[in-house]
């Protein structure tokens, strides 16, 4: 195959490819399931609830990652009354 019909083929099956599914996340019900699942009590900072939150979230959606790592930290630092 050469360069110019190798390009067509790949224009061909990326035509042909279904549209990504776009799934709503509820954020905040999905960090109320990580904190009863994993038992978190205690505050953690952004990075950690993203690692927490990615770990738990494999698909690899960066934007309801990191939203749903916002509502988890923002959760427990409300429940521990810190600012």
């Amino acid at each position: 195959m050469t360069d110019k019909s190798e390009r067509a083929a790949l224009r061909g099956l990326i035509a042909g490819m279904p549209p990504a599914l776009d799934v709503p996340v509820d954020h905040d019900a999905e960090a109320v399931r990580l904190v009863v699942r994993l038992g978190l009590k205690h505050p953690m900072t952004l990075p950690a609830a993203l690692k927490v939150v990615a770990t738990e979230m494999p698909h690899g959606r960066w934007r309801e990652i990191e939203r749903t790592a916002r509502a988890l930290h923002a959760m427990l630092q409300r429940r521990d009354g810190g600012p």
